[in-house]
């Protein structure tokens, strides 16, 4: 049993009420065998300290025991038998080949932990514990994504023990069925394909010594400093310097993307082969630079231009009198939507004199350009300004009866047909207009049409 209480005061009312319950039942504990107040010491077979969880000393006697090296070969000799040390993570006890191993997750306010064990003479012993700190983000989970974080982190760490040993998760929550839902999808989706290759069995959770191994584990992880919201937000703000450029011959712009520690600094120039003015140039400039920051995956971006028609009119102060800066203001407005925080900000130009300097660059020629800019060529406008088609397939397919019914709620008339269509479709979904079949073992099956079925099958022969 282990009695845990919030705060240091509550600790004895919360151990009267345990010996209370003790004395009812008539339940008696062994002296021997017991430990109370543990906030520094030996707990479960490890060392308990203010800095952490540390190795027991007397399981690491003949290691302090050791004598130093005296000479050059005998220091090198130390240095290899470390470094190769080092390489395999710490075993405090071996399992054999084959051996099934056994993972109890746990889950505080600041991090996430586990604790793999094995069973030896129907008890328990620790093979080996992880913990992670959570990051801002993570700290929003739901409980049964930060446990899928947990048990993500586990294999990560102890790759070698998870491909070489079937691993039962003792839980007492249904992380089984959570990723096994067909309709998962994002960090989930993603986590339960990477724990495909591992044979991982889940299991309710039966003994709470090893639980309380991983609970302490992960209250113990303190939360680094640096790591609070409000220095991460000032922290992961990166800056681009936007500038458009045109002459009587071509049209360019210049990028340049900097880290919020100024360590990187990305620079890319843009020449455009198509006909615009310099206010479109910054537009197509503005636009460039946040689908840029959306493939560097950024969160937090700040955008600086000095054109302050530009500026003005995606703050909504200035009229978009033009049908095509209405057009690059919508595209702008949904390109935003994608970041945590987009900010554009009207600056001078002295103050954006490298940018300026950047787009004017492709004016003298690509070769002449330093090797650390990267260089784009844009051939058509980012806003679509011709009439679109839409190419519709009108060839007939068993598909088309399963996706009217998902679209639109169309069913035929056929009381029989009716049926199968709606025994059908729970099988199916429609993601970003395709049709896919749920499959238990996942990923998402996507459907073809007679003619894209007998192409795939032709590139696969």
């Amino acid at each position: 049993m282990v009695v845990k209480s919030k705060k240091v005061e509550e600790h004895m009312s919360d151990l009267e009420e345990v010996f209370a319950t003790l004395q009812k039942y008539k339940m008696k504990l062994n002296p021997e065998k017991c430990v109370f107040g543990v906030a520094s010491g030996k707990f479960l077979g490890f060392m308990i300290t203010h800095r952490g969880i540390e190795a027991n000393p007397d399981k690491i006697q003949a290691l302090a025991a050791m004598e130093s090296p005296r000479t050059k070969k005998e220091c090198e000799k130390a240095f290899q038998e470390l470094k190769q040390t080092l390489k395999s993570p710490p075993i405090l006890t071996k399992p054999e080949l084959g051996d099934t191993l056994y993972l109890y997750l746990a889950v505080s306010q600041n991090a996430v932990s586990g604790v793999l064990v094995k069973e030896v003479n129907r008890g328990q012993q620790p093979i080996y514990y992880i913990s992670k700190v959570l990051l801002d983000t993570e700290t929003s989970y739901t409980l049964a994504e930060q446990l899928a974080l947990a048990l993500i982190v586990a294999p990560r760490k102890l790759w070698q023990y998870f491909q070489s040993h079937p691993i039962v998760v003792l839980t007492n929550q249904p992380l089984k069925h959570i990723l096994q839902k067909p309709d998962i999808s994002g960090r989930l989706l993603r986590w339960t394909i990477e724990l495909g290759e591992f044979d991982i069995e889940f299991k309710p959770r039966p003994s709470i010594k090893a639980q309380a191994l991983a609970d302490f584990i992960a209250e113990l992880t303190l939360r680094p400093r640096g790591l609070d919201s409000s220095s991460s937000s000032s922290i992961a703000m990166w800056e681009i310097l936007i500038d458009g450029a045109s002459n009587s011959s071509s049209l360019g712009a210049g990028v340049i993307i900097i880290s919020p520690d100024m360590l990187i600094n990305i620079q890319c120039a843009l020449r455009f082969e198509f006909e615009a003015n310099n206010n479109k140039a910054e537009y197509e400039a503005v636009i460039i630079a946040m689908e840029l920051a959306i493939n560097l995956e950024l969160e937090n971006i700040k955008i600086y231009s000095d054109s302050q028609l530009v500026v003005e009119q995606i703050e909504g102060t200035f009229d978009r009198k033009d049908e095509k800066m209405s057009l690059y203001c919508l595209k702008v407005h949904d390109l935003q939507r994608k970041f945590k925080s987009c900010k554009i900000v009207k600056i001078s130009w002295a103050e954006n004199c490298r940018a300026d300097t950047l787009s004017r660059l492709v004016f003298m020629g690509i070769d002449g350009l330093h090797k650390t800019v990267h260089v784009r060529i844009v051939t058509k406008p980012s806003i679509n300004q011709t009439i679109g088609v839409m190419d519709i397939d009108n060839e007939p397919s068993w598909m088309d009866p399963i996706v009217d019914f998902i679209k639109h709620g169309s069913l035929p008339a056929d009381p029989q047909a009716v049926r199968s269509i709606r025994s059908k479709a729970l099988r199916y979904c429609i993601i970003e207009g395709i049709l896919f079949c749920r499959s238990l073992t996942l990923p998402y099956l996507k459907c073809l049409r007679p003619s894209e079925s007998s192409k795939a099958l032709e590139e696969v022969h």
